[in-house]
């Protein structure tokens, strides 16, 4: 009886456990199925992890290099720059250099001139007034022999002799005058040689007023070269932009400072609008190279009016170091 319990006891228990086991299995297919999809899931986002590195990446390639385009464009600009630079300066010493070397032959041909002047003065003293001189003195030993109506004849004779020697002495002293008015005012002449070439296709009348009897020569080479350009620069504003017929001038010095004036009757130009041009900035640049002071006034309708001032200072007046004075001739 025991025995049979326990197979019956058994018996009802089977049926039990095998639907506990089959849950168990149920169970643990359920957790392999959830396994595989957490792996599946993870194998997913470590491949969109992948792919959002490799982005990254990109990008960071991309703008490393930009940056390294936009480093060496900069540094190839800057050389540019530079070099532009160099050659602008070495173009202005070009300029320079040709002003200088027109100043020097202008001055040889003076000086040749004068030479030429010279020699012809003296041949003109020992060939003519010398020998006028010798036949008065000829005429007068002869008097002393003579009397009467024949003296008062040979005296009028020495009379009209004399005239002749004055009106030649006359005549070489101006040429000699002349001469010296050249040497001096070799500047002055370049300055004019400007005017003339510069205004003269422009059918453009000017006026050059000027300091007179004021060595030019005697300031420095280097400050005559700016002042040089300065005026050349005003010139060129006046010609390409005031349609002026009339251009004015003005050059000269007093107390230790000299002033150059350049005017035109020109249509003006608002200097706000203009300010920024190159040639006004060319010759701000200039006249602060040299320390001085400028002022422009322009209206519209009516021209323009440039004004600097220069300090004469000791060494820009070369050698001599004195302010140009009035020379003795």
């Amino acid at each position: 009886m025991s025995q049979d319990w326990l197979l019956h006891d058994y018996g009802a228990r089977i049926p039990a456990l095998a639907t506990k086991l089959s849950k168990e299995f149920f169970t643990l297919d359920r957790s392999g199925l959830n396994i595989e999809e957490i792996v599946v899931s993870k194998q997913f986002t470590n491949s969109d992890g992948f792919e959002v590195i490799n982005q990254k990446r990109l990008w960071v390639g991309i703008a490393v290099g930009l940056f390294l385009l936009i480093l060496t464009l900069s540094v190839l600009l800057q050389q540019y720059l530079k070099n532009q630079k160099l050659k602008f300066r070495q173009q202005e010493q070009e300029h320079n250099q040709r002003i200088f070397e027109a100043m020097l032959g202008q001055k040889e041909k003076l000086l040749e001139g004068k030479q030429m002047a010279q020699k012809r003065i003296s041949e003109e003293l020992h060939d003519g007034i010398l020998g006028q001189l010798l036949g008065i003195r000829l005429i007068l030993s002869s008097l002393n022999d003579k009397s009467g109506e024949a003296i008062i004849k040979e005296r009028e004779k020495v009379l009209d002799k004399m005239q002749e020697v004055e009106e030649e002495l006359r005549l070489m002293s101006h040429e000699l005058s002349h001469a010296s008015y050249q040497k001096v005012y070799n500047f002055i002449f370049s300055i004019e040689e400007l005017l003339e070439v510069s205004l003269a296709t422009e059918d453009m009348a000017y006026r050059f007023d000027y300091t007179e009897g004021i060595d030019w020569d005697s300031l420095h080479g280097e400050f005559k070269i700016n002042l040089y350009r300065i005026i050349q620069e005003c010139l060129h504003n006046s010609i390409k932009h005031s349609q002026a017929d009339f251009v004015d001038v003005v050059l000269k010095t007093e107390d230790r400072v000299l002033q150059l004036v350049v005017a035109d009757n020109g249509q003006g130009f608002s200097f706000d609008k203009q300010r920024k041009g190159i040639g006004l900035k060319n010759i701000e640049s200039r006249v602060k190279k040299l320390g001085g002071q400028w002022k422009v006034e322009s209206k519209l309708g009516k021209g323009t009016y440039i004004s600097v001032e220069l300090e004469l200072t000791d060494n820009r007046l070369g050698a001599s170091r004195t302010v140009p004075v009035e020379i003795n001739n």
